[in-house]
């Protein structure tokens, strides 16, 4: 190998980097001309990302250092040197980081902080120190999450404004979901696929998400969505802690 392949190699595995997230390691493999499929297997090999996102750490490493090999023996070094130095840290996936798998959202959570960002402002839809859990089975995800400071109706019978302030501070559904083993900075994308809910608006919608499990901690995070037509864009960010 030349200088300037180890040297991009060292660089590559520089504060325990492995390889790129999936989006920009694609990207990379697409930059590598000369790309040939030869009896049903592409040389170079494919990036390890979607179903072979959990392959070890080594292979990842050695799959990179062939990409970048390839780009050396055709003449596209300095490009993909450019675009691998042009990452940002949090695009690459490192060695302390394990891959997130579906099995580590199992069990029940409990919930910590509901909060919305949208541009500047933050707001805590069901108040500061909100209440709830959610259970995450192989196939259903239960959520249950109320205003713990909400205050108690006077009778098991409701009045109407009762009524109303209970459904505004409480949200609960569930349904069959599906995960997208891709790995973002965000974790991974959960689509859950609402059959019953508090709220009957949220039956038959889908609820999309972004979960990454940090030891005994659920962080789940929204897409950012436009807020009518103000331009500004809302996040909500969720977290748990791991239950009993």
């Amino acid at each position: 190998m030349s200088e300037a392949v180890d040297r991009l190699i060292a660089y590559c595995r520089e504060n325990d980097r492995v390889c790129p997230l999936p989006k920009a390691w694609q990207q990379l493999w697409e930059m590598l001309p000369e790309k040939r499929q030869a009896i049903g297997a592409w040389e170079p090999a494919v990036p390890l990302i979607g179903a072979a996102s959990e392959a070890p750490v080594m292979l990842k490493m050695a799959r990179l250092a062939e990409h970048i090999q390839w780009a050396a023996k055709h003449s596209a070094l300095p490009e993909v040197a450019a675009f691998l130095r042009g990452l940002r840290e949090d695009e690459w996936q490192h060695l302390l980081e394990e891959a997130m798998t579906k099995e580590k959202l199992l069990g029940p959570w409990q919930l910590v902080s509901f909060k919305a960002t949208a541009g500047d402002k933050v707001s805590y839809p069901l108040g500061e120190h909100p209440g709830g859990y959610i259970e995450i089975t192989p196939t259903r995800y239960w959520v249950m999450t109320i205003d713990s400071t909400r205050k108690a109706p006077g009778a098991a019978t409701l009045t109407d404004a009762e009524s109303v302030a209970l459904m505004k501070s409480h949200v609960a559904y569930t349904g069959k979901y599906d995960v997208d083993p891709a790995q973002t900075p965000d974790g991974i994308k959960i689509t859950i696929h609402v059959d019953a809910a508090s709220n009957q608006a949220l039956t038959g919608n889908d609820r999309v998400l972004y979960a990454r499990v940090d030891g005994n901690k659920l962080r789940l995070k929204s897409p950012a969505l436009v807020v009518g037509t103000s331009g500004v864009t809302s996040v909500i960010q969720i977290e748990y802690v791991k239950a009993e």
